[in-house]
C-alpha cells in the first residue's frame, strides 16, 4: 500500500512517522524536514520506489515563501533536465516501431541548416544524441557549432536533444508535446505532466527561490523545450521510472539498450540512452539531475534491486541535500560528475551576498577584502560575480549597500570600463551628480571614443543644452533618479539622464527626423510618459511614441 506523508502538526502532539524501506532499514519523515531546515530550502516533494512499486510520497515545506502554501501531492514542479530521460523513452518507442533507427544519421530524416557548413554533422545519430556524444554543445553561444567529432567522446548537450526533437516532429508530423502525450504521458497515466505550461497548473505549482530564499517568477513555457521544459510531479515521474524497472510498454531488448553504457566518462561513470549510469561500490544505478537555476531535481534507480527515488526542490540550493539523502535512503554515494558538482556548489557571489544581508555591509564584506585594504580580493570573486551581487542588492532596494559595493568594484578594477561606468550610473540615478560625473570621466579615459559616455557627460555638465527634443518629467516627485530610454539610445538607462531643475526632471537632446519609441526609467522602473497619449506596441512592449520632423 502506498503511503502519503506530509509535514504537519496533528491535533494532539507531533507524530514522528516511520516507514520501512528495506531489510533492517526505515526512514523517519522528519528526516526530510531536517534537510529543509539545515539547507534553508522552502520545499521538497519526493517519491520512493521499492520492489517496482511507488511506496512512499513525501511533501514537505511550502510552494512559496510569500504565500506559505503547503506542497501537496500534485504540486507541479519544473523538472529541468529530467525532461531528457522522458523524451528518450518516447524515442525508444519509435525505435521499436521502426520509425527511427538508432544508428541512421539524422540528416537522412531532416537536414540541419545551422550545421551544414560542417560535414561532420552528417555523422550524428539518435544513439549519439541520447548518450550525449553528438559533439554538439550543451547550449550554443551564438552560432551553433560542433565541438568535436560526433561519437568520439562525451559532451553533455541540450542542443542535441533539441535537434532530435525537430527530427521526431518531422517524422511524426506532430508537435513534440503531442508526441510526448501520446507515447509517454497517456500510456503511463502521467496526468500532471506537460512540456508546455497549462492553465490548470496555476492552482498548485512550486515557485523557484534564489539562494537568499526570495521567490522568483516561474517559467511558463509556451513552446516545448524538450531538453528542459517538462513540468511534472514526483508521482508522475516515478511512473516513468517504474515503467523502465518493470520493462513496461517496451520490449526487453529495448530496455537492455537503454541501460547499456554507450559512452564512457570515467571508470565509474558512463552514459546510456537518456540516463547516466553510475557504478558505485554498492551497485549500479541509473540517474539524471535537473538544474533550471532556482529549481532542482534528481532521479535515480537500481535496476537489479528494483528501487529508486525522484525528488523536486524549489530552491537554488536544492541539490546540496543529495549526498545525505542518497546515503540515508540507499547507503550509497552520488556520481562523481563535474556538472552535478557545479549544480551543488556554493558560489562566491552567494557567499558575499548572504554575508552582506546577514551582517550589514561593513562586517559582511570584510572577509572578502584584501587584508588591511579597501580593495576586494579578486582571488575570491571575479568582477562579474561582484557585479551580480550589486545587481542583487539593487533588486532588493539595498541602494546604500549597492553604492558601496559598486565603488569598491570600481576601485578594485580601475582599468575596467564597465566598473567605472556602473558606479557612475548608480551615482547619477541616486542624486550623487558630482561623483557620477567624476567616474564617467574615468570611464571616458578608458574608452575615449565611446559616444554613449560623451553624450552622457555633455548632458550632465552643460549649463545650456541645445537640441530639438526636450523631455520633461514632473510626475511622481518621490523619484530619486530619472532617465529616458528608447530606440534612439539602444534602451540604455544610463545614456540619457534627466536632471532636476526647479522641481522638474528635464533634458534636451538632438534626434534625427523619424519615429521613436521611449519610456522613462524612474528609480529603475520603466514608465510611460504621463503627458503623451500616443503609444506603440512592439512585440508586446508598450512604449510612448515620439515623432521628430
Amino acid at each position: 500500500m502506498m503511503k502519503y506523508f506530509k509535514n504537519e502538526l496533528w491535533l494532539v502532539g507531533v507524530f514522528f512517522l516511520t516507514y520501512n524501506i528495506g531489510v533492517g532499514q526505515s526512514i523517519e519523515t522528519t528526516f526530510f524536514d531536517s534537510l529543509l531546515l539545515k539547507y534553508d530550502i522552502p520545499g521538497l516533494s519526493i517519491a520512493y520506489i521499492d520492489n517496482d512499486k511507488l511506496e512512499y510520497i513525501g511533501n514537505h515545506g511550502v510552494t512559496s515563501q510569500d504565500t506559505k502554501d503547503s506542497i501537496r501531492a500534485n504540486t507541479v514542479f519544473g523538472a529541468a533536465s529530467l525532461s531528457k530521460p522522458a523524451f528518450a523513452y518516447a524515442v525508444m518507442k519509435l525505435v521499436e516501431q521502426e520509425k527511427v533507427d538508432l544508428d541512421k544519421p539524422l540528416y537522412h530524416y531532416l537536414k540541419n541548416e545551422e550545421l551544414e557548413k560542417d560535414e561532420r554533422y552528417k555523422e550524428i545519430t539518435t544513439r549519439m544524441i541520447l548518450s550525449h556524444s553528438s559533439g554538439l554543445p550543451n547550449w550554443r553561444n551564438g552560432e551553433l557549432k560542433l565541438m568535436h567529432k560526433p561519437g568520439s567522446k562525451f559532451q553533455y548537450s541540450g542542443e542535441g536533444y533539441m535537434y532530435l526533437a525537430k527530427v521526431i516532429e518531422h517524422i511524426q508530423q506532430k508537435p513534440i508535446n503531442q508526441v510526448m502525450k501520446e507515447l509517454v504521458f497517456q500510456p503511463l497515466d502521467m496526468k500532471h505532466s506537460s512540456f508546455v505550461w497549462e492553465d490548470r497548473f496555476e492552482i498548485n505549482f512550486a515557485s523557484p527561490h534564489d539562494y537568499t530564499g526570495t521567490p522568483k517568477p516561474n517559467w511558463r513555457p509556451e513552446k516545448p523545450v524538450i531538453a528542459s521544459s517538462l513540468h511534472t510531479t514526483p508521482t508522475d515521474y516515478a511512473k516513468l521510472m517504474i515503467a523502465i524497472l518493470q520493462k513496461k510498454e517496451l520490449e526487453t531488448r529495448t530496455f537492455n539498450e537503454i541501460m547499456k553504457p554507450q559512452i564512457k566518462i570515467s571508470n565509474s561513470l558512463s552514459w546510456g540512452l537518456g540516463w547516466g549510469i553510475n557504478s558505485s561500490s554498492k551497485a549500479e544505478y541509473l540517474w539524471q539531475w535537473g538544474d533550471n537555476g532556482n529549481l532542482k531535481s534528481f532521479a535515480m534507480f537500481y535496476p537489479d534491486e528494483n528501487r529508486g527515488m525522484v525528488f523536486f526542490i524549489n530552491s537554488y540550493k536544492g541539490l546540496r541535500i543529495l549526498p545525505e539523502l542518497v546515503e540515508y535512503l540507499f547507503k550509497d554515494t552520488i556520481p562523481e560528475f563535474s556538472m552535478l558538482e557545479r549544480s551543488m556548489r556554493i558560489r562566491s557571489d552567494e557567499k558575499i551576498m548572504l554575508s552582506i544581508l546577514k551582517k550589514g555591509y561593513n562586517s559582511g564584506i570584510k572577509e572578502f577584502l584584501i587584508p588591511n585594504s579597501n580593495l576586494l580580493d579578486t582571488t575570491i570573486a571575479t568582477e562579474r560575480q561582484l557585479a551580480f551581487v550589486a545587481m542583487q542588492l539593487k533588486w532588493r532596494k539595498k541602494y546604500s549597500e549597492e553604492k558601496r559595493l559598486l565603488k569598491a568594484i570600481a576601485e578594485t578594477f580601475p582599468a575596467s570600463f564597465k566598473a567605472q561606468k556602473g558606479y557612475a550610473a548608480h551615482c547619477i540615478r541616486h542624486g550623487y551628480t558630482h561623483e557620477g560625473i567624476q567616474y564617467y570621466k574615468k570611464a571616458q579615459l578608458l574608452e575615449p571614443h565611446n559616444t554613449d559616455i560623451s553624450n552622457t557627460l555633455h548632458l550632465l555638465t552643460s549649463e545650456e543644452l541645445n537640441g530639438n527634443v526636450t523631455f520633461t518629467f514632473s510626475d511622481y516627485l518621490w523619484g530619486s533618479s530619472v532617465s529616458v530610454i528608447g530606440s534612439f539610445n539602444n534602451w540604455s538607462s544610463s545614456s540619457t539622464p534627466l536632471l532636476k531643475k526647479n522641481g522638474v526632471w528635464t533634458t534636451t537632446i538632438n534626434l534625427k527626423p523619424g519615429t521613436y519609441s521611449y519610456q522613462f526609467m524612474v528609480d529603475g522602473y520603466p514608465m510611460l510618459d504621463p503627458k503623451n497619449d500616443e503609444v506603440i506596441n512592439e512585440n508586446g512592449q508598450i512604449s510612448s511614441l515620439l515623432k521628430v520632423e
